[in-house]
C-alpha cells in the first residue's frame, strides 16, 4: 500500500498534465524549469509504444519502438520502415502504427517554437539533443 506522501508524488503529479502534442511551449518550459522535473531523453507515448524526438547535425528526427535505431526525418519514413520490416519478416504490412507515429512526427515537426528550441540546444553543444541535453 502506498503511503500518503508516495501517493501524492506518484499519482497526483500526472493528473491534469496536457498531452505533449497539445502542450504549449510555455507549459512545457514551466513544467521542467526550477528543478521540479528533470527530463532526459524525452519520449512520447503512442499506443503504448515509445516515441523519441531529437535534433542532430541533420535536423529534427523522431524514433519509435518500431523504427529501431533509424532516425525518421519525415512522417513517410515510418511507412517505408514498416513496409521494409514486413518484407523482411514475411508478414503482412499493417500501416496502423506507422500512421500514428507519422502523425506525431508531423505535429512535433510543425511546432515552430519546439523546432527552434531543439535547434538552439543542438547548436550549443553540437551533439544530439535527445542524448546530450537535459530538458
Amino acid at each position: 500500500m502506498l503511503s500518503f506522501k508516495q501517493f501524492l508524488i506518484t499519482e497526483s503529479v500526472r493528473q491534469g498534465l496536457p498531452h505533449i502534442t497539445t502542450m504549449k511551449h510555455d507549459q512545457f518550459s514551466s513544467l521542467v524549469k526550477g528543478g521540479k522535473v528533470h527530463l532526459n531523453d524525452v519520449t512520447e507515448k503512442t499506443d503504448g509504444m515509445t516515441h523519441v524526438m531529437g535534433h542532430d547535425e541533420h535536423g529534427f528526427y523522431t524514433q519509435s519502438s518500431g523504427s529501431g535505431s533509424e532516425k525518421m526525418r519525415k512522417p513517410e519514413d515510418f511507412h517505408e520502415r514498416a513496409q521494409r520490416r514486413a518484407k523482411e519478416t514475411d508478414k503482412e504490412y499493417d500501416p496502423t502504427a506507422a500512421n500514428a507515429f507519422g502523425h506525431v512526427h508531423k505535429m512535433l515537426q510543425s511546432n515552430e517554437r519546439l523546432q527552434a528550441h531543439l535547434s538552439n540546444q543542438h547548436k550549443k553543444t553540437g551533439e544530439d539533443v535527445e542524448r546530450a541535453q537535459r530538458f
